[in-house]
Protein backbone atom coordinates (compact mmCIF):
# COMPACT_ATOMS: atom_id res chain seq x y z
CA UNK A 1 0.00 0.00 0.00
CA UNK A 2 1.38 3.42 -0.94
CA UNK A 3 0.86 5.96 1.85
CA UNK A 4 1.44 9.70 2.11
CA UNK A 5 2.06 11.19 5.54
CA UNK A 6 1.67 14.89 6.27
CA UNK A 7 3.79 15.97 9.21
CA UNK A 8 6.12 13.06 8.44
CA UNK A 9 9.11 14.83 9.99
CA UNK A 10 7.33 15.52 13.27
CA UNK A 11 7.38 13.63 16.57
CA UNK A 12 4.62 11.14 15.72
CA UNK A 13 5.06 11.39 11.95
CA UNK A 14 8.60 9.97 12.03
CA UNK A 15 7.46 6.99 14.07
CA UNK A 16 4.39 6.43 11.90
CA UNK A 17 6.47 6.48 8.71
CA UNK A 18 8.83 3.89 10.20
CA UNK A 19 5.92 1.73 11.37
CA UNK A 20 4.31 1.81 7.92
CA UNK A 21 7.56 0.68 6.32
CA UNK A 22 7.88 -2.08 8.93
CA UNK A 23 4.37 -3.21 7.96
CA UNK A 24 5.40 -3.46 4.29
CA UNK A 25 3.98 -0.19 2.96
CA UNK A 26 5.75 2.54 0.99
CA UNK A 27 5.74 6.09 2.34
CA UNK A 28 5.91 9.56 0.80
CA UNK A 29 6.04 12.78 2.80
CA UNK A 30 4.33 16.07 1.99
CA UNK A 31 7.44 17.66 0.51
CA UNK A 32 8.38 19.67 -2.57
CA UNK A 33 10.44 17.90 -5.27
CA UNK A 34 13.50 19.47 -3.59
CA UNK A 35 12.61 17.80 -0.30
CA UNK A 36 11.34 20.90 1.50
CA UNK A 37 8.22 20.65 3.70
CA UNK A 38 5.05 22.07 2.19
CA UNK A 39 3.02 24.64 4.12
CA UNK A 40 -0.51 23.34 4.64
CA UNK A 41 -1.82 26.74 3.56
CA UNK A 42 -0.25 26.29 0.11
CA UNK A 43 -3.05 24.51 -1.75
CA UNK A 44 -1.34 24.36 -5.18
CA UNK A 45 1.83 22.82 -3.72
CA UNK A 46 -0.21 20.27 -1.76
CA UNK A 47 -2.15 19.33 -4.88
CA UNK A 48 1.04 18.98 -6.94
CA UNK A 49 2.62 16.71 -4.31
CA UNK A 50 -0.39 14.46 -3.83
CA UNK A 51 -1.13 14.24 -7.56
CA UNK A 52 2.49 13.25 -8.22
CA UNK A 53 2.58 10.68 -5.42
CA UNK A 54 -0.87 9.18 -6.13
CA UNK A 55 -1.10 7.54 -2.70
CA UNK A 56 -3.82 5.07 -1.84
CA UNK A 57 -3.89 6.25 1.77
CA UNK A 58 -3.18 9.63 3.36
CA UNK A 59 -2.34 10.04 7.03
CA UNK A 60 -2.93 13.70 7.86
CA UNK A 61 -0.77 14.45 10.91
CA UNK A 62 0.57 17.85 9.86
CA UNK A 63 -0.44 21.13 11.46
CA UNK A 64 -0.32 22.94 14.77
CA UNK A 65 0.17 20.06 17.19
CA UNK A 66 -0.98 21.44 20.52
CA UNK A 67 -2.53 24.37 22.41
CA UNK A 68 0.91 25.47 23.59
CA UNK A 69 1.83 26.50 20.02
CA UNK A 70 0.78 29.75 18.28
CA UNK A 71 -1.64 30.59 21.09
CA UNK A 72 -1.03 34.27 20.31
CA UNK A 73 -1.86 33.77 16.61
CA UNK A 74 -5.40 32.36 16.41
CA UNK A 75 -5.74 33.15 12.72
CA UNK A 76 -2.73 31.00 11.91
CA UNK A 77 -4.05 28.10 14.00
CA UNK A 78 -7.34 28.08 12.11
CA UNK A 79 -5.67 28.60 8.74
CA UNK A 80 -3.24 25.72 9.25
CA UNK A 81 -5.46 23.21 11.03
CA UNK A 82 -8.74 24.20 9.37
CA UNK A 83 -8.10 25.42 5.85
CA UNK A 84 -4.96 23.29 5.66
CA UNK A 85 -7.00 20.17 6.33
CA UNK A 86 -9.46 21.22 3.63
CA UNK A 87 -6.54 21.66 1.21
CA UNK A 88 -5.40 18.09 1.90
CA UNK A 89 -8.95 16.73 1.50
CA UNK A 90 -9.50 18.49 -1.82
CA UNK A 91 -6.15 17.34 -3.21
CA UNK A 92 -6.87 13.79 -2.04
CA UNK A 93 -10.18 13.84 -3.90
CA UNK A 94 -8.51 14.99 -7.12
CA UNK A 95 -5.87 12.26 -6.83
CA UNK A 96 -8.40 9.49 -6.21
CA UNK A 97 -7.14 8.69 -2.72
CA UNK A 98 -9.07 5.76 -1.25
CA UNK A 99 -8.59 6.35 2.46
CA UNK A 100 -7.88 9.42 4.63
CA UNK A 101 -6.88 9.09 8.30
CA UNK A 102 -6.90 12.31 10.31
CA UNK A 103 -4.96 12.92 13.52
CA UNK A 104 -7.42 14.68 15.79
CA UNK A 105 -7.00 15.15 19.53
CA UNK A 106 -8.78 14.47 22.78
CA UNK A 107 -8.54 18.25 23.16
CA UNK A 108 -11.46 18.50 20.72
CA UNK A 109 -13.61 17.23 23.59
CA UNK A 110 -12.00 19.17 26.43
CA UNK A 111 -14.29 21.62 28.19
CA UNK A 112 -13.54 24.53 30.49
CA UNK A 113 -16.67 26.05 31.99
CA UNK A 114 -18.71 24.26 29.34
CA UNK A 115 -16.66 25.81 26.51
CA UNK A 116 -13.87 24.41 24.31
CA UNK A 117 -10.62 24.42 26.23
CA UNK A 118 -8.58 26.21 23.55
CA UNK A 119 -8.65 27.47 19.98
CA UNK A 120 -6.54 24.43 19.14
CA UNK A 121 -9.48 22.31 20.37
CA UNK A 122 -11.82 24.26 18.09
CA UNK A 123 -9.48 23.69 15.13
CA UNK A 124 -9.44 19.93 15.75
CA UNK A 125 -13.23 19.83 16.00
CA UNK A 126 -13.37 21.65 12.66
CA UNK A 127 -10.91 19.16 11.20
CA UNK A 128 -13.09 16.25 12.30
CA UNK A 129 -16.13 17.83 10.66
CA UNK A 130 -14.25 18.41 7.40
CA UNK A 131 -13.04 14.81 7.37
CA UNK A 132 -16.56 13.53 8.04
CA UNK A 133 -17.81 15.69 5.15
CA UNK A 134 -15.18 14.12 2.87
CA UNK A 135 -16.51 10.67 3.77
CA UNK A 136 -18.95 10.80 0.87
CA UNK A 137 -16.09 10.41 -1.64
CA UNK A 138 -13.49 8.34 0.24
CA UNK A 139 -13.06 6.27 3.40
CA UNK A 140 -12.29 8.60 6.29
CA UNK A 141 -11.70 8.47 10.01
CA UNK A 142 -10.57 10.84 12.75
CA UNK A 143 -8.38 9.50 15.56
CA UNK A 144 -8.58 11.47 18.81
CA UNK A 145 -5.08 11.18 20.22
CA UNK A 146 -4.19 11.62 23.86
CA UNK A 147 -1.08 13.44 25.01
CA UNK A 148 1.76 11.59 23.26
CA UNK A 149 4.93 10.94 25.23
CA UNK A 150 8.17 9.18 24.45
CA UNK A 151 11.68 9.70 23.08
CA UNK A 152 12.03 12.60 20.66
CA UNK A 153 9.28 14.88 21.94
CA UNK A 154 10.35 18.53 21.69
CA UNK A 155 7.30 20.41 23.01
CA UNK A 156 6.27 20.62 26.66
CA UNK A 157 4.69 17.54 28.23
CA UNK A 158 3.94 16.99 31.94
CA UNK A 159 5.36 13.46 32.04
CA UNK A 160 8.61 14.59 30.46
CA UNK A 161 8.76 17.55 32.83
CA UNK A 162 8.24 15.36 35.90
CA UNK A 163 10.97 12.98 34.74
CA UNK A 164 13.37 15.89 34.25
CA UNK A 165 12.56 17.25 37.73
CA UNK A 166 13.03 13.86 39.34
CA UNK A 167 16.38 13.24 37.69
CA UNK A 168 17.65 16.76 38.42
CA UNK A 169 16.42 17.24 41.99
CA UNK A 170 15.36 13.86 43.36
CA UNK A 171 11.83 15.21 43.83
CA UNK A 172 8.83 14.79 41.51
CA UNK A 173 6.30 17.54 42.29
CA UNK A 174 2.71 16.98 41.24
CA UNK A 175 -0.61 18.84 41.51
CA UNK A 176 -3.90 17.31 42.56
CA UNK A 177 -6.22 16.14 39.80
CA UNK A 178 -6.24 13.94 36.72
CA UNK A 179 -3.79 14.22 33.86
CA UNK A 180 -4.71 14.51 30.21
CA UNK A 181 -5.26 11.00 28.76
CA UNK A 182 -2.01 9.79 27.22
CA UNK A 183 -0.34 7.27 24.92
CA UNK A 184 3.26 6.24 24.17
CA UNK A 185 4.50 7.40 20.75
CA UNK A 186 5.53 4.01 19.34
CA UNK A 187 2.26 2.44 20.40
CA UNK A 188 0.32 5.32 18.83
CA UNK A 189 2.24 4.96 15.57
CA UNK A 190 1.45 1.25 15.34
CA UNK A 191 -2.25 1.88 15.99
CA UNK A 192 -2.31 4.37 13.13
CA UNK A 193 -0.26 2.22 10.76
CA UNK A 194 -2.56 -0.77 11.20
CA UNK A 195 -5.39 1.18 9.57
CA UNK A 196 -3.58 1.53 6.23
CA UNK A 197 -5.01 -1.76 4.98
CA UNK A 198 -7.57 -2.54 7.68
CA UNK A 199 -10.70 -4.31 6.47
CA UNK A 200 -12.90 -1.60 7.95
CA UNK A 201 -12.70 1.81 9.58
CA UNK A 202 -15.11 3.48 11.97
CA UNK A 203 -15.84 7.21 11.54
CA UNK A 204 -13.71 8.00 14.58
CA UNK A 205 -11.43 6.33 17.11
CA UNK A 206 -9.68 7.13 20.38
CA UNK A 207 -5.91 6.67 20.71
CA UNK A 208 -5.74 6.75 24.51
CA UNK A 209 -4.05 4.07 26.61
CA UNK A 210 -3.54 5.66 30.01
CA UNK A 211 -5.90 7.75 32.14
CA UNK A 212 -4.08 8.39 35.40
CA UNK A 213 -3.95 10.97 38.16
CA UNK A 214 -0.97 13.27 38.58
CA UNK A 215 -0.24 11.44 41.83
CA UNK A 216 -0.14 8.01 40.16
CA UNK A 217 2.09 9.36 37.40
CA UNK A 218 4.44 11.00 39.92
CA UNK A 219 4.70 7.81 41.97
CA UNK A 220 5.46 5.75 38.85
CA UNK A 221 8.11 8.23 37.74
CA UNK A 222 9.60 8.42 41.24
CA UNK A 223 10.02 4.65 41.29
CA UNK A 224 11.71 4.73 37.88
CA UNK A 225 14.17 7.53 38.67
CA UNK A 226 14.75 6.85 42.36
CA UNK A 227 13.11 10.07 43.55
CA UNK A 228 10.36 11.13 45.96
CA UNK A 229 6.90 12.20 44.81
CA UNK A 230 5.85 15.47 46.44
CA UNK A 231 2.36 17.04 46.25
CA UNK A 232 2.06 20.76 45.59
CA UNK A 233 -0.74 23.15 46.53
CA UNK A 234 -1.90 23.35 42.91
CA UNK A 235 -4.88 21.55 41.44
CA UNK A 236 -5.35 20.78 37.76
CA UNK A 237 -7.76 18.44 36.00
CA UNK A 238 -8.84 17.89 32.42
CA UNK A 239 -12.59 17.64 31.83
CA UNK A 240 -14.14 16.15 28.69
CA UNK A 241 -17.62 15.81 27.25
CA UNK A 242 -17.02 12.14 26.43
CA UNK A 243 -15.13 9.07 27.59
CA UNK A 244 -12.37 7.45 25.57
CA UNK A 245 -12.03 3.81 24.54
CA UNK A 246 -9.03 2.53 22.58
CA UNK A 247 -10.42 -0.98 22.04
CA UNK A 248 -12.18 -0.31 18.70
CA UNK A 249 -8.96 1.15 17.27
CA UNK A 250 -6.83 -1.68 18.67
CA UNK A 251 -9.24 -4.22 17.17
CA UNK A 252 -9.53 -2.69 13.70
CA UNK A 253 -5.81 -1.92 13.41
CA UNK A 254 -4.78 -5.37 14.60
CA UNK A 255 -2.49 -3.84 17.21
CA UNK A 256 -0.92 -5.96 19.90
CA UNK A 257 -1.09 -5.21 23.62
CA UNK A 258 0.45 -1.91 24.74
CA UNK A 259 3.25 -1.54 27.25
CA UNK A 260 2.07 -1.01 30.80
CA UNK A 261 2.25 2.58 32.00
CA UNK A 262 5.17 1.73 34.30
CA UNK A 263 7.05 -0.02 31.47
CA UNK A 264 6.47 2.89 29.08
CA UNK A 265 7.73 5.36 31.70
CA UNK A 266 10.69 3.12 32.51
CA UNK A 267 11.70 2.98 28.84
CA UNK A 268 11.45 6.76 28.53
CA UNK A 269 13.53 7.30 31.68
CA UNK A 270 16.21 4.97 30.32
CA UNK A 271 16.30 6.89 27.03
CA UNK A 272 16.60 10.23 28.86
CA UNK A 273 19.45 8.89 31.00
CA UNK A 274 21.30 7.53 27.99
CA UNK A 275 21.00 10.88 26.20
CA UNK A 276 22.33 12.86 29.18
Amino acid sequence: MHCLVTGHKGFLGRRLSAALIDFGHSVTGLDTPAGQPIDLRDAPAITDCIMAARPEVIFHLGGVSGPMLLNDAPGQVLAINGHGTLNVIEAAGRAGVRRLIFASSVAAHQRVGGRPGSLYAVSKTLGEQLVAWAGSTMETTSIRIGSVFGPGRATANPLHQMIAEGLATGVVPYPAGNMEPSIEVGDCARLFAGLADAARMAPHYDAVRYCVSYRAAAETISAAVGAQAHPTALEESFLYDTTFDVEPLARDSGSGPPPSFSDAIGQLVQTVREAA
